[in-house]
């Protein structure tokens, strides 16, 4: 399950992690030592609290252009460059066996692009029956307004 899992990965110096739902959002954090190769990126020593690339903004769909994408995520409002904007992050969610960030790259100054492996982007059924029912409830949300102003509720 993604909802409160901060899932971490170690890439050259840093160690990122993404918690996509939570208050830390995309973190980037310098590693502290030369940490043994494949070592678990939970128990790696890291120099202060780190730098916010971002905090979940808004899902979309499937990116065209990777044909294993199922979804992407974006992270906005990250810490501020020097002389540059805000850091922005995109996580792009492909099918895999369990919850696991598999790379990382800034394409662009202060724009970084993961790649995350996840069982709920396997089933492209499970992905319809998300957006079905989001659709059920925004209709459901748009009735109890309208019985409500109806009513005089409001």
């Amino acid at each position: 399950m993604m909802k409160d899992s901060t899932f971490k990965l170690v890439s050259g110096k840093y160690v990122y992690s993404v918690n996509v739902f939570g208050a830390e959002g995309v973190k980037q954090s310098e590693i502290d030592g030369n940490p043994a190769a494949g070592a678990d990126p939970n128990k790696v020593p890291t120099k202060g609290g780190g730098t916010s690339l971002g905090k979940f903004s808004v899902a979309t769909g499937k990116n065209q252009a990777n044909a294993k994408s199922r979804a992407e995520l974006l992270f906005t409002g990250g810490a501020k460059c020097f002389n540059g904007p805000a850091r922005i992050t995109k996580v792009v969610l492909t099918c895999g066996g369990e919850n696991l960030i598999v790379g990382v790259n800034e394409p662009s100054i202060c724009t970084y692009e993961m790649v995350m492996e996840t069982p709920a982007a396997c089933d492209e059924g499970i992905v319809e029956e998300l957006k079905i029912s989001l659709a059920e409830l925004q209709e459901a949300e748009i009735e109890h307004a309208r019985a409500k102003k109806y009513f005089g509720l409001f």
